[in-house]
């Protein structure tokens, strides 16, 4: 396999889990202080989850992991 492939296999990978990753990455280096920061990132990731999650099964049928963690 080559950089590219593998490069675009990880990113397609990746997205199958972008709530969760944007989650956690504003829950950690989001502005505000903590209490604040993760109630943010829980409702951010939970609204990008219902959409995601629509996707997952439309697109990407078998990504059972992917929505269950959108879930």
């Amino acid at each position: 396999m080559s950089i590219r492939q593998l490069s675009r296999s990880y990113l397609i990978h990746a997205a199958a889990f972008a709530p969760a990753i944007a989650f956690l990455l504003w829950g950690r280096f989001g502005p505000g202080d903590a209490g604040a920061r993760w109630s943010a990132a829980y409702l951010a990731g939970g609204l990008l989850a219902l959409p995601h999650a629509v996707w997952l099964l439309r697109r990407r049928a078998g990504s059972w992991i992917a929505l269950g963690v959108d879930l």
